[in-house]
């Protein structure tokens, strides 16, 4: 039994000169979770409120003598909280096909930094860090915009109902949460974790075709990804 799924392809640069020649080996173990991956990715797709293409929406406004009050446009929560549940497989570090855990096991067997430099990327967009989504909103000095209190809000509301961690979320979120209690915001961050993890999802499915022969090249590709470019 072959304990490993092999792939061969070439990359070929977008001006069509430079060509270069990868080989791949994940183990099967791994490659069944990257698969699992991919399947969940197109269930999440699959989510009427993904296919309208919603780009989140956080708008604030500030009238004489008042503090800003946060102002964005109505979400219907019954249709994103499908998303959220969709989203589990995804936030969850103890599921299989956590984020983290399949971005690690395509850096650790595809050995070609550029596309290393490309999962560093695709993490910094799901972690929402302030370089990869150019915007920083602050209460107290702590990062709203962060995963970390993405992942505070739903196992306080949404996965879980812990007491503490919603006080604390609540005073965190501050104006925010008196806003749809907190849906806008929460569904602005969820816009970079899905375009990230469908990224990864995309590259699986390349990945995937070429295991099964139906791709031999990857067109188009930046020329960062040819040695011989200088």
């Amino acid at each position: 039994m072959n304990e490993n799924v092999n792939m061969n392809f070439d990359l070929v640069s977008n001006c069509k000169k430079y060509r270069k020649s990868v080989v791949i080996s994940i183990p099967t173990s791994s490659w069944k979770i990257l698969q699992e991956f991919r399947i969940e990715s197109d269930k999440l797709r699959d989510v009427n409120f993904v296919k309208t293409r919603f780009h989140g929406n956080l708008c604030m406004v500030w009238k004489n003598k008042e503090l800003p009050k946060p102002c964005s446009k109505v979400i219907d929560y019954e249709s994103f909280a499908v998303v959220l549940m969709r989203l589990r497989p995804f936030v969850h570090n103890n599921e299989r096909t956590f984020f983290h855990k399949v971005k690690n096991i395509l850096f650790k067997h595809i050995d070609i930094e550029a596309f290393r430099d490309d999962f560093r990327l695709i993490s910094d967009m799901f972690e929402m860090k302030s370089e990869a989504i150019k915007i920083s909103l602050k209460n107290d000095g702590v990062e709203l915009l962060s995963f970390r209190s993405f992942m505070d809000y739903l196992n306080a509301f949404e996965y879980h109902r812990d007491k503490e961690l919603a006080n604390k979320t609540e005073k965190l979120f501050g104006p925010w949460m008196h806003e749809q209690d907190g849906t806008p915001i929460i569904a602005y961050m969820a816009v970079y974790i899905i375009n990230a993890i469908f990224c990864l999802s995309d590259i699986i499915e390349t990945l995937e075709q070429i295991s099964i022969g139906k791709r031999e090249e990857v067109n188009n590709c930046l020329e960062k990804y040819f040695d011989t470019v200088t």
